[in-house]
């Protein structure tokens, strides 16, 4: 296995159980393709997909994620947490659903399709970033 080039866009796809597994275990992702040798954390870009008919929870010990893109295609959960967190895109695609109860500083834009679903649980977002749209 190569380790992973971070500056090439890189493009994790969750590979682990339907729902429960862990983000922070290298195993339950893929890496353009292959098993990933690091699991997809602070990097300089890139994107995680969060593919159809699975649920994926970002734990609230995860507090950055640099510059990634979060795809999501099917069910993301980042529950409540002190800290807020970190990342550059947040694309929540037809039939994705991402249920949000923590406070999250996104830089390039958040993106919701025609049939994609964000829930915002007990927090208070700036909408200061004119990338909000809805497609």
């Amino acid at each position: 296995m190569t380790t992973p080039d971070w500056t090439s866009g890189s493009k994790y796809t969750w590979a682990g159980p339907a729902s429960g597994g862990v983000w922070t275990d290298a195993s339950n992702w893929q890496y353009d393709g292959e098993p990933a040798t690091h699991a997809p954390n602070n990097q300089t870009s890139g994107t995680f997909t969060i593919p159809a008919g699975v649920t994926v929870t970002i734990p609230s010990t995860v507090s950055s994620l640099g510059y990634l893109t979060l795809d999501v295609q099917g069910t993301l959960v980042m529950p409540s947490s002190d800290s807020q967190l970190t990342f550059s895109k947040l694309v929540v695609e037809n039939g994705g659903q991402a249920t949000i109860s923590r406070t999250l500083n996104i830089n390039g834009g958040l993106q919701i399709d025609n049939g994609g679903t964000a829930t915002f649980e007990g927090v208070t977002q700036n909408w200061t970033n004119p990338a909000l749209r809805a497609c």
